[in-house]
C-alpha cells in the first residue's frame, strides 16, 4: 500500500426523527468523513463521529479537522507507512484526539481490505459475517411512549437497546422498562451524562438510587464518558452502606 493523498469532506446528515439526550435536540448531523488513496487510485473511507460541540466529550468535527490537517497528515506522511498496522503508532505522539485519529485509521483499514480484495471484517480477522446489532434511544415524551418505541425496535430485531436519560428522567423510566421488559431482550444499557450520574451518585439516597440504575433485566448497565470524578464517585457508592442495604432489600 502506497498513499497519495487524503481528502476530508463535510457532510450534513438530516435524521429521520429527532434524536434527544441531556445535552440537546438534534435534528441533523454534521460529519466529517475522510477519503484516503493508494497511488493505485483505490480509495478508503472513515467517518469521524466527533459531535457539533465539545459537551459530551472535548472533540469536535472543527476539532477534528483542525488535527487531522495540521498534526494527523503530517505525521503519516512522515512515517511512510505502508500498511494499516502502522497508522496506530505513528500516531502515537497525539494525546487523545481519538476520534480524529479513528476517522483516518478507518479509512486505511478499508482501503487496505479493498487493496487485498477482502471484506473487512475478514481483514481485520473477524469470524462471523453477521453479528448482533444494538440501537440508542433518545429522550422520549413519556414512559409510555419509550416502552412503545422500544418494543418497535425490539420487534424490528435489535438485541441490545440503549436508552438515553438525564437527572428527572431516570429511576422512573428505569422502573418503567424493567416492570415491561420481564428480561425479554439481551441487553438493556443506560445511558447518563457525567453530571447526571453524578447527581445520582451523591446525596444519602445515593445508594438506592444507583442500585435502581445498575439493576435490571439479565445485563443493565450505566454508559458513560468515565472519568476520574465518575470513577472516585462510583467507587465511594459501591463501597457504601447505603448501596449494601438497598442490594440486601433492608430500608
Amino acid at each position: 500500500m502506497q498513499l497519495d493523498r487524503v481528502e476530508l469532506r463535510e457532510i450534513s446528515l438530516p435524521l429521520k426523527a429527532p434524536f434527544e439526550t441531556s445535552f440537546g435536540r438534534t435534528s441533523k448531523r454534521r460529519i466529517l468523513i475522510v477519503t484516503v488513496f493508494d497511488r493505485s487510485g483505490m480509495a478508503g473511507y472513515g467517518e469521524c463521529v466527533a459531535m457539533e460541540t465539545p459537551f459530551y466529550n472535548h472533540e469536535t468535527i472543527d476539532t477534528a479537522w483542525l488535527m487531522t490537517t495540521k498534526y494527523i497528515l503530517p505525521l503519516l506522511e512522515a512515517a511512510q507507512i505502508h500498511s494499516a498496522a502502522q497508522v496506530r503508532d505513528a500516531l502515537a505522539p497525539i494525546r487523545e484526539n481519538r476520534m480524529a485519529k479513528g476517522a483516518v485509521e478507518a479509512a486505511i483499514w478499508d482501503l487496505e481490505a479493498k487493496l487485498a480484495e477482502q471484506p473487512l471484517w475478514r481483514h481485520i480477522g473477524g469470524t462471523n459475517p453477521e453479528i448482533t446489532c444494538g440501537v440508542s434511544i433518545g429522550l422520549q415524551e413519556s414512559p409510555a411512549a419509550l416502552l412503545d418505541k422500544i418494543s418497535r425496535e425490539i420487534a424490528s430485531g435489535y438485541q441490545r437497546i440503549k436508552i438515553k436519560i438525564k437527572p428527572g428522567k431516570d429511576t422512573r423510566l428505569v422502573e418503567a422498562i424493567r416492570q415491561r421488559c420481564e428480561c425479554t431482550i439481551a441487553k438493556v444499557h443506560f445511558d447518563a451524562c457525567e453530571d447526571g450520574l453524578l447527581d445520582a451518585l451523591r446525596g444519602d439516597d445515593a445508594g438506592a438510587r444507583c442500585e435502581v440504575v445498575l439493576a435490571g433485566c439479565e445485563a443493565l448497565r450505566v454508559a458513560s464518558m468515565i472519568n476520574d470524578s465518575i470513577a472516585e464517585h462510583l467507587k465511594k457508592v459501591q463501597d457504601s452502606p447505603a448501596l449494601s442495604a438497598a442490594r440486601a432489600g433492608r430500608p
